[in-house]
């Protein structure tokens, strides 16, 4: 597996944001308690539970992304943003306060918690409006390409399609002296094929790697800046040896089994309400039935069968299974908006109670649409290594579609998941997932 540096790199802005809260928030209960003559004890629980759902909040909404373009816009969004995460905070503990009584207290009285709050809202939008704009100067890594003017054009063209500030330059060995790039402040080299460069220039380009400028492998430079293996440049000698697998034991690997049943139990029993009254509105739209059954493919190739709230007219596929799309007419009201918020997916919570999916992993198709699938796409198979998920890599980083382009830029988010397996990367695709689910951006599965 490769280090997972390259997408957690990404993410500092998120971690450090976090870490920031974290601090105010611990910093300002703390002198309260030291400023309060009162001898009720505080619980740590309390300032706990608030912590975990400020961050989480905070996350889902968007409080830690920033509009460089835009900053004034930003800077009252970030206030409006943190009032909201503070009465979500809020309301967690004046219910907990409430019910658990003295075992859920951080302050004495409710006028002290309304000045904390305030102070907390405050002094958190200014943090995070310095940070962002400490972090987001008009700055973007500087890049060199060596290889096939096709394949830079491709890699441009998804930089650009990404929207990821980084300058990629492509040269030409002849003309110019390696050897000065150190001055035009290159980050890195990238390689796409070493055999394919005239030996006379290693020498320059070791003296390059020793000055501290980074030499890496197309692929590897794809993992750490797009986040994905780009399915148009995978080859044979990658999957072999650039340790292409997926480790079938392993303690993560039991912690992920572990954390699927527990946590798909849990959320089974939490939305049942959901589920019945989504079951009510289907049958009363309709009168048709309330569960669709499908066949998918699962881990290994092998068939298996999810239920499925319905979201589509009745006999929707009397001529046949066909990608769905966007504007769908096949669609029910009801089901445009169970879709919109996934509840339609709700009953494959079993499917992962019951260890034929995990939360997180590649989306199973259906096996009609795998046949055509393999035979257009290089590779496509290998996305059954693990088990399939609810959400995945490339469900919260790929937009919609339902094309066979679209199933093969999947499938490149597919692959980097396989890479970079952790149960942190499963953690992030999760929050990623609720945030998803909080704006309402659904998506529309294209198997159905």
């Amino acid at each position: 597996m490769t280090e997972l540096s390259p997408w957690i790199k990404s993410r500092l802005q998120t971690i450090y944001s976090s870490l920031v809260d974290i601090t105010i928030i611990l910093s300002t209960f703390f002198i309260s308690n030291k400023i309060e003559l009162s001898s009720t004890p505080k619980s740590s629980y309390a300032l706990f539970c608030i912590i975990l759902v400020w961050i989480l909040s905070s996350y889902i909404i968007g409080r830690y992304t920033f509009n460089q373009k835009r900053k004034s816009y930003t800077i009252l969004k970030q206030v409006v943003l943190s009032i909201f995460s503070c009465l979500i905070c809020c309301s967690l503990y004046l219910i907990g306060n409430l019910f658990l009584k003295d075992s859920f207290i951080l302050v004495n009285n409710n006028s002290i918690l309304i000045i904390l709050s305030f102070i907390i809202i405050f002094i958190s939008s200014i943090s995070q409006i310095k940070l962002f704009t400490k972090d987001n100067v008009a700055y973007a890594e500087n890049w060199i390409f060596i290889g096939n003017s096709s394949t830079y054009v491709y890699l441009s063209n998804l930089l650009d399609s990404k929207k990821i500030s980084i300058n990629l330059n492509k040269i030409d060995l002849i003309d110019t002296n390696l050897l000065t790039l150190k001055a035009s402040n290159t980050k890195g080299i990238v390689v796409e094929n070493i055999n394919d460069i005239d030996k006379s220039y290693y020498k320059n380009i070791l003296i390059l790697k020793d000055r501290g400028i980074e030499i890496i492998s197309i692929m590897n430079w794809a993992e750490r800046i797009l986040e994905c293996c780009p399915n148009k440049l995978i080859e044979d000698s990658y999957l072999i040896l650039d340790g292409f697998s997926f480790p079938k034991e392993s303690l993560q690997l039991r912690v992920k089994r572990i954390g699927d049943f527990s946590f798909s139990l849990f959320l089974i029993i939490i939305t049942l309400p959901i589920v019945l009254i989504s079951s009510i509105l289907i049958y009363l739209e309709d009168k048709g039935p309330i569960l669709y059954s499908q066949i998918r493919t699962g881990y290994g190739g092998k068939l298996f069968r999810i239920y499925k709230l319905r979201s589509m007219k009745v006999n929707a596929e009397e001529e046949g299974a066909k990608w769905s799309k966007r504007g769908d007419k096949r669609i029910t009201r009801i089901g445009n908006i169970l879709r919109k918020l996934r509840i339609d997916e709700l009953p494959q919570l079993w499917c992962v109670l019951t260890g034929q999916m995990s939360l997180i992993g590649p989306r199973p198709e259906r096996p009609e649409f795998d046949e055509d699938l393999e035979k257009q796409i290089p590779y496509y198979n290998y996305r059954y290594f693990i088990r399939p998920g609810l959400s995945g890599w490339a469900q919260v980083n790929y937009p919609y579609g339902a094309r066979i382009e679209d199933s093969r830029n999947k499938l490149s988010y597919d692959f980097f998941y396989i890479r970079n397996f952790s149960t942190l990367l499963d953690l992030v695709i999760l929050m990623k997932t609720m945030r998803l689910v909080f704006n309402a951006k659904g998506s529309i599965a294209v198997s159905k």
